[in-house]
């Protein structure tokens, strides 16, 4: 099967899966809880192994976490707050260079593919593929 439809298999699987799973989950703040509470359960490895190299979110058009920290260059990484403003629980990569960087507690809306995830301490690790509420260079 090929990178590309191996990630749209994927990403068809994640979303029935979510869809099934969490059919009350209207919103992009809803469907974030849901899967965060998938992942931090006693099988989230398993959960996570159908959704990583999956675009995220998937079933809405982005996340939108409060900006906490990140490190700036070619490629810059943001830490955000998706439950609550102070609490870092998604990495960005983003593989631009972000021209003037957030100040704390800016909302910036993403969508990309899951990477990786540790359960304790929580954190979701994204790479971009779509940003909004960051000044980058070519994208």
């Amino acid at each position: 099967m090929s990178p590309s439809r191996r990630t749209l298999t994927i990403l068809a699987v994640v979303m029935f899966a979510a869809l099934c799973a969490f059919p009350q989950a209207r919103s992009g703040r809803d469907i974030w809880r849901d899967i965060k509470r998938a992942l931090t359960a006693s099988d989230g490895e398993e959960f996570f192994t159908k959704m990583k190299d999956a675009l995220v979110p998937g079933i809405v058009p982005y996340w939108e976490g409060s900006f906490i920290s990140g490190t700036f260059g070619e490629r810059s990484t943001v830490m955000l707050g998706m439950t609550d403003p102070e609490t870092p629980e998604v990495r960005l990569v983003i593989r631009s260079k972000v021209k003037t960087p957030p100040k704390r507690g800016d909302l910036i809306q993403f969508e990309g593919v899951a990477r990786s995830y540790s359960r304790e301490p929580f954190m979701l690790t994204i790479y971009a593929t779509r940003v909004i509420g960051l000044d980058t260079e070519g994208r």
